[in-house]
């Protein structure tokens, strides 16, 4: 048996004897660690309440208040920063002495470069900090569905990677001989992913730009949460459930535009597939790129949606539709509709799913 649910705004099936605390958990939506407000069919529901079952056809509303116990203090930081500074002035330790000391380290980053070594084709990746590292080592294991679905393609196909950060997905791709275009906004990812382009000795595979693709084209501005490279959590939309890690209080002005005006602008070639993940505003590209998203050379499109984004999910099966795609799978799963009942796990939180439409 299962529920039929929505979840802001969002058509679900869950599991029957589904609570709102399963829901929240690691089972499902993975958001127990953040601050809350849950409403079951327009009534708020206290955290004493959450082991109550769910109903067919109830309406869920969750909002993402903050992560508990998780705030940036910059001011505090600054003032660490000038203490240290005060200190060194205090020893007297000369400009020109650590002038030296950078010197060195220059030198040894310079010979000591990190870099990290993929089991396929012995493609390699540059790590300048853990979390890259992290990346490099997992991302193809952890969705695997997205890697068979690269496997899928014809050698020649033409891939966009929108959200490629520093480029796990558009170096497989380039190195099994596809045609990647890869679209990275964040300046320290991007700078990454060109390392990573080079590394690999794929110039003519894949073509990195440092471009914001949205609903609109105008300069924009990216809030984010880090500016390390592999940096998540970046958005042009701070109303969007993702931008909650959002608080570093960096919002530098980028280049933005639509699908079809940046295609029409540089006479790119039609892509055969396109996958876009970009923390939010997912739909919001695929209306900036309904002309191209027309091309019957479009086979296939990947979109990452969170089910806590108002009515994402439906927007988006509903708008590739209309266009002729049909969902086929959610994380790898096989199906028409987004089913939790299904699904063993999910990848990351926010009920982060991956959806996979044919045309």
């Amino acid at each position: 048996m299962s529920l039929n649910v929505v979840i802001n705004g969002n058509n679900v099936r869950l599991s029957d004897g589904t609570s709102i605390k399963d829901l929240l958990s690691s089972k499902f939506l993975r958001v127990e660690k953040f601050n809350l407000d849950v409403e079951v069919n327009g009534g708020k529901v206290n955290q004493k309440n959450y082991n109550n079952s769910l109903y067919n056809l109830d309406s869920i509303t969750i909002k993402i208040n903050s992560k508990e116990g998780v705030v940036v203090n910059l001011t505090r930081t600054k003032r660490i920063v000038y203490s240290a500074l005060r200190l060194l002035k205090t020893l007297k330790i000369k400009i020109r002495n650590y002038s030296s000391i950078l010197r060195i380290k220059i030198i040894l980053h310079k010979f000591l470069t990190p870099y990290y070594t993929l089991k396929f084709n012995n493609s390699k990746f540059y790590v300048p900090n853990n979390r890259i590292l992290g990346l490099s080592a997992n991302t193809l294991d952890r969705e695997a569905d997205t890697t068979q679905w690269i496997d899928s393609f014809n050698k020649d196909d033409v891939f966009v990677d929108i959200g490629a950060s520093m480029g796990v997905y558009s170096i497989y791709a380039g190195i099994r001989g596809h045609n990647v275009i890869s679209f990275e906004p964040l300046w320290s990812s991007y700078s990454v992913l060109c390392e990573n382009i080079i590394l690999n000795n794929i110039f003519d595979k894949v073509t990195p730009l440092n471009v914001a693709l949205t609903d609109r084209t105008r300069i924009e501005k990216l809030s984010i949460s880090s500016a390390d490279p592999g940096g998540s959590h970046n958005s042009l939309d701070v109303d969007v459930a993702q931008s909650t890690g959002v608080n570093s209080g960096i919002n530098l002005k980028i280049m933005g535009g639509t699908i079809d005006h940046i295609w029409n602008e540089f006479n790119l070639p039609i892509p055969n597939h396109i996958k876009i993940d970009v923390d939010g505003i997912e739909e919001k590209i695929l209306y900036g790129g309904k002309s191209i998203l027309s091309s019957s050379k479009v086979h296939s499109v990947l979109v990452e949606v969170s089910i806590l984004e108002t009515n994402q999910c439906n927007n988006v099966i509903n708008f590739l539709g209309e266009l002729g795609f049909s969902l086929e799978s959610v994380i790898g799963v096989k199906m028409k509709s987004i089913d939790f009942s299904k699904l063993s796990k999910l990848s990351g939180s926010f009920g982060v799913l991956n959806l996979i439409f044919y045309r």
